[in-house]
């Protein structure tokens, strides 16, 4: 549930961006929601399901190489746009959906995919432990108190 949950909030903001975009070429609907589909659904399998684990900008700068990739390869070979209106509507579709993306990780990804053990206690990861003691506890300072 909660990756259907997840899939149609992204295809909201997907089919947003693209509908806004691509209307403007007078394109068929169909057309544009199928590509609004694929895309959704590409870059929820790879980058939000597999590249979002190496951390969330790895995810939000994979997502917008595979958003200009994509949305430029459909736009040029489905849609036989001239290559300079593929370019600059894929661009301008991909800077928003990297925003939007950066957004839906942030509250999305964080609120419904929370790890089940997020009470474990979080390793110290390093090597330079530093410790307080008092000079009663120092063996050294009754030693030379002594003599």
């Amino acid at each position: 549930m909660r990756h259907i949950i997840a899939l149609i909030i992204k295809f909201i903001f997907v089919g947003i961006f693209t509908f806004s975009v691509l209307g403007i070429f007078d394109l068929p609907i169909p057309a544009i929601f199928a590509t609004a589909v694929v895309v959704t659904i590409a870059s929820y399998l790879i980058g939000d399901l597999l590249i979002y684990r190496m951390g969330s900008i790895t995810a939000i700068v994979a997502d917008f190489i595979m958003y200009y990739a994509m949305l430029g390869a459909i736009e040029y070979f489905y849609f036989h746009l001239t290559l300079s209106r593929t370019l600059y509507s894929a661009f301008f579709m991909t800077f928003f959906l990297t925003w939007a993306e950066a957004l839906f990780h942030g509250f999305i990804l964080n609120r419904y995919f929370v790890d089940e053990d997020y009470d474990r206690p979080i390793p110290i990861r390093t090597t330079r432990y530093s410790t307080e003691f008092s000079e009663e506890l120092d063996g050294r300072v009754d030693r030379e108190k002594k003599e």
